[in-house]
This record gives structure tokens, C-alpha cells and sequence, in this order.
């Protein structure tokens, strides 16, 4: 095979390695994207679409490096849901903002917090005539709080990433990829018998699959990963629309909520939080049964008997760290010309793929024309489907 000398080889479809793509051709780079299965499976598609402004790091008082770090990331996320750069404004937003719903005597707290400590303007107290529909005629006694953490449709985020990318992201075929040595110590991207991609370099954005490109690479021991589980609980049948966060007397809210439609049109809430860091050890009967629970708690005047419930399992992939936290900031680690990456959160997309730009040259003998022509010997993916559309209602 010929050799085809490029800028850089994204391998991984999420949000993070497609925004990175899209930044890298809006800087006139010669660059493409590889992914094995679908454009978002694994933890993009898993994702519940919340764009973090930093407040909830916040909730224990204190201004974090993590909350500094992402403030800035849904105005960011705004600019190209508005027809930036890149143009996602074909994406759709489902919510502008999220509530945190507080039960009486823990709303003072708070909002003392976000006065003194978060600094956040754009996070204010609701006064009753203006709770949602499913709070509005409730018994509920607490305080709600709105802030501008816009939630997203997923797998429309892929859609309108993919457009502003096409003709570069293609599907790898049985067998994969390969990173071969050469004989100055650099790494090629291998694709069967199809392409040999001769990258400045090669980034890694693969989520879990980034363990094993490190192995292939023998950098394991200067690159290593963690997983961090979650068991997170779906209701089908939801009974209003809710984008919130249920705080309790500790500082990681007890359900985040979010709320999205099955292809059919039904309603499902999408629940994290506590529960799901919870529920890594539960079987999915078990989550089931505390998720009725907590429900019942959190939202005594809901009735959910005839909803169904179901359970799904998904592993945040990161670099490790020492204690085995969740990074404060995208982290970017460097194994000769691989560069392996990791955003820790959605809203990092933005970021991430500016640092990657930044260490990704302009050296590519092959232009785009001509890059985009060879590529057409692989496949085009398809965006992954989210994790109710498979689901075993129970």
C-alpha cells in the first residue's frame, strides 16, 4: 500500500473525537476519523446530554478546580447550537436550563453557596408561580433553583457533527486498526489491506478502547486508565417532562434527571446521581426496587405504578489518577506521535479539541481532496442508537 502522509487520525467516534475533527479541519489540517462500531456508542450515547456549568462540583461549598474548569463549557456549547463554529445548530436542545429541587431546610445553604461561593448569575430561586407543571400543584415545600446547564439530544449532536465532518469519518472494518512501528520510532495507522495512514499524529479519543491502543503501543506503564462504573436507572412511561437535579443532605444530588423520547414517542427519564454510583453493586432488580423507592421519596405525590423500569450499565474510561477521582479537566497524555485523550465530561468537547489542536502540526503531503477519495474505501457509520431503544422494560 501506498503510504498516505496526513495531519492526524482520530480514533474514536464520540462527541469529544468529532468536535476535535471538526476543529482540526476549521484549522485547514489534513485529518480524518476512524471509529469501529457506531458514531457515539459507549459513553457519548450514554451520556444524559447535560452540558455541566461547574455547579454542581460546588455543592460541598467550596469553589473546585473542576467547577473553575468548566464554567465557561455551556456558552461555549451555545455558540455552535446557534450556527458557530462548529455548526451544531442542527442539534436539538431539550432544555436551556436544569432545576435543583431542595427539600426545606437545606435551600438557605445553598443558596448561600451560589451568592458567595459559585459566583453563579445565572442560577436563581424560582418563586412558586413559576415551578413546573409536576411541582406546581404538588404539597412540595422546599425551594426550587433554575441554572444554565442545557441538556442535549445526544444522538442529534452526532447527526450534525457528522455533517459538518463528512467526507472524513469512516468505519473501520473487521480486524480494525493496527499501529504499526516504523523505523523512526513513529507509529502508523494500518487499516487491513485498504489504507496506511502515515500520521504527525495519532489521536486517541476511544473511551475504554483507548486501554487497548495503549497496550498495542507497549505504553502501559506511563499511560495508564481507570474505569469508573455507574448502573443508571431508565423509566418508560414518565409522568411530565423533568430536567433536575434532587438534592439531599449530602453534596452529590440523590437523581439527576433528565428526560428524552423512545423512537415511538414515549416519554423515559433517565436517572444518575447517587443512585447510579450506588447501583454499580446491585443487580438491575435491586436498582429497580430503590429507584421505585427513591422516586417515592423524592416525588411522594407522582404516581408511578403503571411506568416500567430497566437498568443499564456503562464505565466511564479515564486517565487514572491517584486516587482513583474523576479528572478535574480534560487530560491529554503523549506516547511518541499517539496522543491519548479523555474529556472527562461532555461539556469538555470544546476544550479538549482546542488542546488537541494545539499539538497537532500542519506537515501533511496529502490534501483533502485526495484523502477524502481514498477514504471512500470504507464505510460510512451509522449514529448510535441511546440505551432505552434496547432496553428489557420490567
Amino acid at each position: 500500500m501506498k503510504p498516505l502522509a496526513v495531519d492526524a487520525v482520530i480514533v474514536g467516534g464520540g462527541i469529544a473525537g468529532l468536535w476535535t475533527l471538526s476543529h482540526l479541519l476549521a484549522a485547514g489540517r489534513t485529518a480524518c476519523l476512524l471509529e469501529k462500531s457506531a458514531l457515539g456508542a459507549g459513553q457519548s450515547v450514554a451520556s444524559q446530554g447535560i452540558i455541566h456549568g461547574g455547579l454542581k462540583y460546588a455543592l460541598d461549598g467550596t469553589l473546585t478546580q473542576a467547577a473553575r474548569a468548566i464554567a465557561d463549557m455551556p456558552a461555549r456549547w451555545r455558540e455552535a447550537l446557534a450556527g458557530g463554529r462548529p455548526d451544531l445548530s442542527d442539534a436539538r436542545q431539550s432544555t436551556d436550563s436544569q432545576l435543583m429541587w431542595i427539600p426545606r431546610g437545606l435551600g438557605s445553604r445553598f443558596l448561600g453557596l451560589v451568592a458567595a461561593k459559585a459566583g453563579r448569575a445565572d442560577a436563581s430561586r424560582l418563586d412558586p408561580s413559576e415551578w413546573p407543571d409536576l411541582f406546581r400543584h404538588s404539597p412540595f415545600k422546599g425551594q426550587i433553583v433554575r441554572h444554565g446547564e442545557p441538556v442535549l439530544d445526544v444522538p442529534s449532536v452526532l447527526g450534525a457533527l457528522r455533517a459538518v465532518c463528512d467526507p472524513f469519518i469512516r468505519r473501520l472494518p473487521e480486524g480494525g486498526l493496527q499501529l504499526e512501528r516504523t523505523g523512526n520510532g513513529r507509529y502508523c495507522a494500518v487499516i487491513g489491506d485498504k489504507l496506511r495512514l502515515e500520521a504527525e499524529k495519532i489521536v486517541c479519543m476511544a473511551g475504554e478502547g483507548n486501554a487497548e491502543l495503549i497496550a498495542r503501543a507497549g505504553a502501559g506503564n506511563d499511560v495508564a486508565t481507570q474505569r469508573r462504573p455507574l448502573h443508571m436507572l431508565m423509566l418508560r412511561d414518565a409522568p411530565g417532562d423533568l430536567y433536575a437535579h434532587c438534592l439531599g443532605r449530602g453534596y452529590s444530588p440523590k437523581l439527576t434527571i433528565t428526560t428524552h423520547y423512545d423512537r415511538h414517542g414515549g416519554r423515559i427519564w433517565y436517572i444518575g446521581g447517587q443512585i447510579a454510583e450506588d447501583g454499580v453493586d446491585w443487580d438491575e432488580q435491586t436498582l429497580i426496587a430503590q429507584g421505585r423507592e427513591r422516586l417515592a421519596t423524592a416525588l411522594p405525590w407522582l404516581d408511578f405504578s403503571a411506568c416500567a423500569f430497566a437498568g443499564f450499565r456503562i464505565a466511564r474510561a479515564e486517565p487514572k489518577t491517584r486516587f482513583g477521582h474523576r479528572p478535574d479537566a480534560p487530560v491529554v497524555r503523549e506516547w511518541g506521535n499517539l496522543l491519548f485523550a479523555w474529556p472527562s465530561k461532555l461539556a469538555f468537547a470544546p476544550a479538549l479539541a482546542e488542546t488537541i489542536g494545539q499539538r497537532v502540526g500542519h506537515a501533511a503531503a496529502l490534501n483533502r481532496e485526495d484523502l477524502a477519495a481514498a477514504l471512500k474505501v470504507l464505510d460510512v457509520p451509522d449514529v448510535a442508537t441511546p440505551p432505552w431503544e434496547g432496553a428489557a422494560w420490567k
